[in-house]
């Protein structure tokens, strides 16, 4: 899977073109006004303002469904391809995926936003990570932690259950430098599971973001 990597004003202004087969597009825009980053709709607004560029239509066309699980999806315009999208966002940035060619789903996250590492481990991640956490420093740890927590995130985001799918109901092991296979605690669910791969991809400095694809 091919990465490109955009910013809102590469497609203002023009007639982007979509993702070909084999590569995602993603998108960071900066949000300098934080106190909004989390109103109900601001989200939705950004997809649909983004869709519209690659859509060349007025943004108010847009027509944004949720799947039973709250995942968004175009209901209007009809597109002759299939088109997939995700958005994340957290204190001073939003992050944008979109895919001609596979399910996706995204998180990012701020590297210094204050966590209780001790009883989020315990109550998030699988106990095989947990003891891999617990070989990390201090400081090691925090990032680890973080890093893992997108990592999941944009799984369950991708399979669009979100928070149903438990992040302690699997867990990741390492395929290469930045991407994971993900291991389901039920032997039912591995099948599923073994087409989705999670890559840590590069972010803005002091961010982390990770996305959950489906290449096969």
């Amino acid at each position: 899977m091919e990465f490109k990597f955009l910013k809102l004003r590469d497609l203002q202004g023009k007639t982007p073109a979509f993702p070909v087969d084999g590569e995602v597009h993603i998108i960071y825009v900066p949000e300098p006004d934080t106190s909004n980053m989390h109103k109900a709709g601001a989200g939705r607004d950004m997809i649909k303002e983004i869709l519209s560029y690659y859509l060349c239509i007025n943004k108010n066309l847009v027509r944004l469904h949720e799947t039973k699980y709250g995942k968004p999806y175009l209901a209007f315009p009809v597109v002759r391809h299939p088109l997939y999208f995700n958005i994340s966002h957290t204190e001073g940035y939003l992050a944008f995926a979109i895919s001609t060619s596979t399910p996706l789903g995204i998180d990012i996250e701020k590297v210094d936003r204050n966590v209780r590492l001790q009883s989020l481990m315990s109550r998030f991640f699988h106990e095989k990570e947990i003891i891999k956490f617990l070989t990390y420093t201090d400081e090691e740890r925090k990032k680890h932690f973080i890093r893992y927590w997108t990592l999941k995130e944009a799984f369950v985001k991708g399979i669009g259950t979100g928070i149903l799918t438990s992040f302690n109901s699997f867990y990741l092991t390492r395929e290469s430098d930045r991407t994971y296979c993900i291991i389901p605690n039920k032997k039912e669910l591995q099948e599923e599971y073994s087409s989705w791969r999670i890559k840590s991809v590069p972010a803005p400095k002091g961010f982390i973001c990770s996305i959950a694809y489906c290449p096969s």
